[in-house]
């Protein structure tokens, strides 16, 4: 397996302010402690109309392919830059399962999105009945 080390954004937006600084905090120390991280640097809070934005650039070195994709879909970052390696080399069998990963993610994602839109429509209903 080949590691694969790659910069990556993640932005969050929100108000109030405090929030903000405090939840981009928590996130960064989270993802530190699952994944080997090189470098953190957050930028400074800014407010665009009523709410406040900041970023975070992380330089992270991830085991193998499938976990920089399940980075992506658990964090959801702006911004993937691939550093090292240039090349890849994959193996059938490592494609079968960062695809297989892939779809998994994929599939929950799509029960919880069906599960909520089934409960919004019950409270549309409700909400008529009333």
């Amino acid at each position: 397996m080949t590691k694969i080390t790659a910069q990556l954004i993640i932005e969050l937006a929100g108000f109030p302010k405090e929030h903000i600084q405090e939840t981009m905090e928590k996130m960064v120390e989270v993802i530190k402690k699952q994944y080997a991280v090189q470098d953190a640097v957050i930028q400074e809070i800014k407010q665009i109309k009523e709410m406040w934005s900041t970023f975070v650039e992380f330089r992270i070195t991830f085991d193998d392919l499938g976990h920089l994709t399940l980075f992506c879909f658990d964090y959801m970052p702006s911004s993937v830059d691939i550093l090292e390696p240039v090349k890849f080399n994959l193996e059938s069998q490592e494609l079968n399962a960062l695809f297989n990963d892939l779809m998994g993610k994929i599939h929950h994602y799509d029960m919880l999105l069906k599960n909520f839109k089934m409960n919004n429509e019950m409270l549309k209903q409700k909400l008529k009945q009333l």
